[in-house]
């Protein structure tokens, strides 16, 4: 008999969203495929039915684990469509809040290995996001002083590295000389707090 095709939603999304609950808690090595079908109340079979592996749940836990960051994203460019002189600005203030309630909520339990997978999750996801804002602020008049796409992966690995690795106060104090180095890598007035 012809298996049936994989869909979503419904127990997959369950899965899904038990995976994850479970990988924030326990950690991956720490989280079984038992545990995670145990959560949703079903049998193991099911989980294979769905996915392959423990990997497979593991980044669409990831996914669903980004997806709201992302809407919050899409919502700060789109408004910077209009008001790009505070883009980059909102942009990073949204990751430091984001990073801050993340880690009040999450760090004393969080294993290393799915801190260390958002981490890199997340330079994958803002990456993007920052290419996307330099071609908005070029349309605005900035003149950066790198390829766009090297001034985004600048941005990237340099601010959003900062702030999801420093301590929020670590950053704050900070602060003043990261926007001057956005300024400089944008090829705006140094001395204007235009970020």
């Amino acid at each position: 008999m012809a298996r049936k095709a994989v869909v979503t939603g419904g127990k997959k999304d369950e899965i899904i969203a038990a995976a994850l609950k479970l990988f924030l808690e326990k950690g991956y090595e720490n989280t079984s495929i038992r545990m995670i079908q145990k959560e949703v109340g079903s049998e193991v079979g099911l989980f294979y039915y769905y996915f392959k592996d423990k990997d497979a749940v593991f980044e669409q836990a990831l996914d669903l684990f980004f997806k709201q960051y992302k809407l919050e994203f899409d919502k700060i460019v789109e408004h910077g469509r209009q008001h790009p002189k505070q883009l980059l600005s909102d942009f990073f203030n949204y990751m430091g809040a984001a990073t801050s309630a993340f880690r009040e909520k999450y760090s004393v339990n969080l294993h290393w290995t799915v801190r260390r997978a958002i981490r890199e999750q997340t330079l994958e996801v803002i990456e993007p996001y920052l290419r996307e804002i330099m071609d908005i602020l070029v349309s605005y008049g900035a003149t950066p002083k790198l390829d766009l796409d090297v001034a985004a992966m600048f941005l990237t690995h340099g601010v959003g590295s900062m702030i999801l690795h420093e301590e929020r106060d670590t950053f704050l104090e900070k602060k003043a000389e990261v926007i001057k180095g956005i300024n400089l890598i944008m090829g705006l007035d140094v001395d204007k707090n235009s970020t």
